[in-house]
């Protein structure tokens, strides 16, 4: 179980721009994932300006719960066994955390999501380059998340200068 303030800065792009930016990084890990987005029926999480996913990545499930935070997001996160989200109130602590936000199954599928990311990692943040399909769209961005704080948007608006953006 994993209970973190996230703090990032994320930006749609063009594909021009996506590519454009990406070559500058020749180290990047490249990963595939699946974001199954879920909500309440008379949309709970939506009212608390939240998202709830589970993500499959790397042969591993995890669940997700996501609000906003004055510094960011709150992101409590834990790894499940399979993908049935109306199985997870079984689970003591993400029981626990439907409680505490007052979220009641049973809960719908929103969206899918699939991504392919392209991650390159420095001592203070990790800079993704997102190519995302959805709904048969398309879409490119970058996000800047940090592992410890620092002058981020400064750092993020330097990797943009190169696209003019």
């Amino acid at each position: 179980m994993n209970k973190k303030i996230e703090k990032e800065y994320k930006i749609l792009v063009t594909k021009q721009q996506f590519e454009a930016l990406l070559q500058m990084y020749d180290d990047c890990e490249v990963s595939e994932q699946l974001n199954i987005y879920f909500d309440t029926k008379d949309q709970t999480i939506k009212k608390l300006k939240g998202g709830m996913r589970i993500r499959y990545k790397n042969n591993k499930y995890i669940f997700t719960l996501k609000f906003k935070h004055p510094e960011g997001h709150i992101e409590l996160e834990k790894e499940i066994p399979h993908d049935c989200i109306n199985e997870l109130h079984h689970d003591q602590t993400i029981a626990a955390w439907f409680k505490e936000y007052g979220i009641n199954a049973p809960f719908i599928e929103i969206g899918r999501v699939h991504t392919l990311r392209y991650l390159h990692r420095s001592e203070v943040a990790e800079l993704c380059f997102d190519i995302s399909h959805y709904n048969d769209i398309t879409d490119y961005e970058i996000e800047y998340e940090f592992l410890r704080e620092h002058d981020g948007i400064s750092k993020f608006n330097e990797i943009l200068a190169h696209v003019n953006l």
